[in-house]
């Protein structure tokens, strides 16, 4: 992974390590995106004024005058932190790379189209502190969304419930908060395609989930073709076809043990 990071001189404020980090991975939001992260920075400046946060852009190699736009962000505000890519990784990719650069011991995730409103931010923090380690935003039913996409959804949702063992009754979106542990085993995980609430199921964990804003959605680039990637990528990279790989690989590891020969002295 190819990256390119800009960040401001101080990690937050006041110099200390954030207890909260909110990650946006965005591209080609060029438009949009400066009043999207002022209205972030506002709510969380007025909801967790006695604590110390920062927010992490990470800029998916747009090709607009994102950079350009994320630039005059960062000296706006010092407790913003931006990560270029030099390539084109995907939503969820993109943010990974931003989950290994959060510090906080909360970290919260949120999409670019300003679709997720930045005042519910507490709300998800709230429930972590009530003893979950992931608590995800959930949208009323968004009517106007293409019938591929409430469709790929349903999939979506009945394939995690497959391959992942999802609780029934739980929706999962990108607007999300978690815990130190559960960041870091995100990060942790080396899988080429990763899918975020799909490598969170993986591991037992206490899922809280709380009714937010209705989206204002702004236009999506999520076409038919990239939704079928998705789901054929989940299948592959969290279905037995993975987990056979990985008990091949380690059997191969146990049956095959590196051999190391000293070095000759002369």
């Amino acid at each position: 992974m190819q990256l390119q990071q800009q960040s401001s001189t101080q990690a937050t404020s006041s110099g200390q390590q954030p207890w909260l980090s909110v990650v946006i991975p965005t591209y080609g939001r060029a438009d949009s995106l400066a009043s999207h992260i002022a209205a972030v920075h506002g709510c969380l400046s007025n909801d967790f004024a006695n604590r110390h946060f920062e927010i992490i852009v990470v800029n998916d190699a747009s090709p607009d005058q994102t950079p350009a736009v994320l630039a005059e962000l960062g000296a706006r505000f010092p407790d913003m932190h931006i990560l270029n890519l030099e390539q084109n990784l995907g939503q969820q990719a993109a943010t990974r790379a931003g989950l290994a650069l959060a510090e906080g011991s909360v970290v919260v995730t949120l999409d670019d189209d300003g679709k997720d409103d930045p005042a519910d931010i507490v709300r998800l923090v709230d429930l972590l502190s009530a003893g979950h380690d992931v608590a995800y935003g959930i949208p009323g039913q968004e009517t106007t969304l293409a019938w591929y996409r409430r469709l790929g959804t349903v999939i979506k949702e009945a394939l995690l419930g497959c391959l992942c063992h999802k609780p029934k009754g739980i929706r999962l979106t990108g607007f999300r908060a978690m815990n130190r542990a559960t960041v870091d085993r995100i990060v942790a995980d080396t899988r080429r395609h990763l899918y975020i609430s799909a490598t969170i199921l993986e591991k037992p964990v206490r899922i809280g989930q709380v009714q937010v804003a209705a989206p204002v959605r702004n236009a999506s680039g999520y076409s038919l073709a990239a939704l079928a990637r998705l789901l054929l990528r989940i299948a592959l990279w969290y279905g037995p076809f993975y987990r056979l790989l990985i008990r091949m690989s380690d059997s191969s590891a146990i049956h095959h043990p590196i051999q190391v020969h000293p070095e000759t002295q002369t």
